[in-house]
C-alpha cells in the first residue's frame, strides 16, 4: 500500500526554507527522481516553483529581520544564499572558444547565399521573407 503524501506538510517545509533535496527526502524519492517528476508533471512543477519561491522568501526574511541584530550571522547567511540561490560576489565571463573574430561581411554574404538557395527550393519561404521585409506577398 502506497503512503499518502501530505502536500500541506511539504508546502510548510518549503515555507520554512527547505530545499528541494529535503522535499525529495520527505517524498521518499531521489533528487534525480524529483527533477524527473518536475519535468514530466506540470502540476508538480508548479508546486515546486511556488515552494522554491516560499523557501527563498523565508531566507530573505531572515536577513531583513535579523540584519541589525547582534546575533545575525551575516557571513553564514551570505554563504548560504550563494550556495542555495546561485549568488556570486563577482561574475567572470571569459571567451574560451579560441576562435578567430567573425568577419561580418563574409557572414552576411554566406547568409544571403543560403537564403537564395532556400528560396529557390521553396517559394513559400521567399514569399514569407518578402512579407517580413514589408513587401507584398507575391513579390
Amino acid at each position: 500500500m502506497q503512503k499518502e503524501i501530505d502536500w500541506k506538510a511539504i508546502a510548510d517545509e518549503y515555507a520554512t526554507g527547505a530545499a528541494d533535496v529535503e522535499i525529495a527526502k520527505l517524498l521518499d524519492i531521489t533528487i534525480n527522481d524529483f527533477y524527473r517528476l518536475e519535468q514530466e508533471q506540470p502540476a508538480f512543477a508548479k508546486f515546486v516553483d511556488k515552494g522554491r519561491t516560499m523557501s527563498q522568501a523565508w531566507w530573505y526574511e531572515k536577513a531583513r529581520k535579523g540584519l541589525f541584530t547582534k546575533e545575525f550571522n551575516t557571513a553564514l547567511w551570505n554563504f548560504n544564499m550563494k550556495n542555495r540561490f546561485g549568488w556570486a560576489d563577482k561574475t567572470d565571463i571569459q571567451d574560451t572558444t579560441n576562435k578567430d573574430p567573425v568577419n561580418l561581411d563574409q557572414a552576411k554574404s554566406q547568409l544571403q547565399a543560403a537564403l537564395k538557395r532556400v528560396s529557390q527550393s521553396s517559394p513559400e519561404i521567399l514569399s514569407g521573407l518578402n512579407l517580413i521585409k514589408g513587401g507584398k506577398k507575391d513579390e
